[in-house]
C-alpha cells in the first residue's frame, strides 16, 4: 500500500485541495513499514503541503492496538490479531490532520448536540460492526518526532501524539451508504473513523471556501486555536469514554479522554459555526 500511497499523495493536489484517507487497514501499524518507507511517505505529504492541500486520515478502528500488517489474516484467524499498543501510517505522519472518533448524542427534533463520548467498547456497537475491538484509533508514535505545534500541549510526549481532532464514528448516527445490484438499492448505516476523517476533509473544504484558498497544512492553526481563548466555542471537548480493545482473551488497555487534548479524541469535534471562520483566518497561507 506504500507506493500506492505515495502515488495518490503525489496525484492529489492536481485534482483538489482537501483529501481523505482512510489507511489504516491497508498500510498497517508502524511496525509494519521502514523508516525509509515511513520517509517516502512523508516527502509525498511534504510536497503536497507545499502545493496546498489539506490531508485528512483515519486514526484507525481498533482503539490503542496496532493494526496487523496482514489485515486479512488477522480476520481469519490465520495471523496475530495485534501486536500491541501502537498506531498507523498515514494518521501518525506530523503532516497529516489525524481524525479519531466519537459517538455523538444529538436532537432528534433539531439535530442539536446534547452529549459525545470517545467512540469505544461502551459507546460503540460491537454487535453490528463485528466484535470488541472497535474504537478510536490514538497513541504515540514510533516513528516521528513531536511536531513543534504539539510542543508543550498538556497530555503529549516526547513523540507525534494521535489523533488531532475527532467526529462522529459511531454507525448508530453514522454515514447513510446506498449499495446498488443494478436492480435493487438498499441503504446502510456506517460508520468509523472513516466516516470522521471525511467530516474533517468536508469542514475544510468549507474553510477553503471562506477563505477564498486553499488552507493547505492546518494543523498549526488547529492547535493555536484549540489552545487560544475560543476552544470550547469552537471544539467539543471531549472528558468521557476510553480507546481500550478486546481480542479476547486478550485486553490492549488504551487511554481516557480527559480535558484538552488526548490521545483518544485529540481536541473533541468540531463546532464548525465556529471554526471555519477561525480556520480561515489563522491558517498561515
Amino acid at each position: 500500500m506504500t507506493p500506492a500511497a505515495v502515488a495518490g499523495l503525489r496525484l492529489g493536489p492536481a485534482l483538489g485541495s482537501v483529501m481523505s484517507i482512510s489507511a489504516a487497514g491497508q498500510i498497517g501499524g508502524e511496525h509494519c513499514v521502514s523508516r525509509a518507507q515511513a520517509g517516502r511517505v512523508n516527502a509525498a505529504l511534504q510536497a503536497a503541503a507545499d502545493r496546498g492541500m489539506t490531508v485528512v486520515a483515519a486514526s484507525g478502528d481498533i482503539g490503542a492496538a496496532a493494526y496487523p500488517c496482514d489485515l486479512y489474516s488477522a480476520l481469519t484467524g490465520t495471523a496475530p490479531v495485534s501486536p500491541g499498543k501502537g498506531v498507523g501510517l498515514l494518521a501518525s505522519d506530523p503532516l497529516v490532520l489525524s481524525a479519531g472518533g466519537t459517538s455523538l448524542t444529538a436532537s432528534h427534533a433539531t439535530g442539536a448536540w446534547v452529549s459525545e463520548t470517545a467512540w469505544g467498547l461502551a459507546s460503540g456497537n460491537p454487535g453490528n460492526q463485528g466484535g470488541s475491538f472497535q474504537a478510536s484509533g490514538g497513541g504515540f508514535s514510533q516513528l516521528f518526532a513531536r511536531p513543534a505545534y504539539q510542543a508543550g500541549v498538556p497530555g503529549t510526549g516526547a513523540t507525534r501524539g494521535v489523533p488531532d481532532v475527532s467526529a462522529d464514528a459511531s454507525d448508530r448516527t453514522g454515514v447513510a451508504v446506498v449499495f446498488s445490484t443494478g436492480t435493487r438499492d438498499t441503504v446502510q448505516s456506517h460508520g468509523g473513523t472513516s466516516a470522521s476523517a471525511p467530516i474533517w476533509a468536508a469542514l475544510i473544504a468549507l474553510a477553503d471556501q471562506y477563505a477564498g484558498r486553499h488552507l493547505g497544512f492546518v494543523n498549526p492553526a488547529i492547535y493555536q486555536i484549540a489552545r487560544g481563548p475560543h476552544y470550547h466555542q469552537a471544539f467539543y471537548d471531549i472528558t468521557t469514554g476510553n480507546n481500550t480493545v478486546r481480542f479476547p482473551p486478550r485486553t490492549i488497555t488504551g487511554y481516557q479522554a480527559a480535558p484538552g487534548w488526548d490521545p483518544v479524541t485529540g481536541w473533541g469535534s468540531p463546532n464548525a459555526q465556529v471554526l471555519i471562520p477561525l480556520l480561515a483566518r489563522d491558517t498561515s497561507s
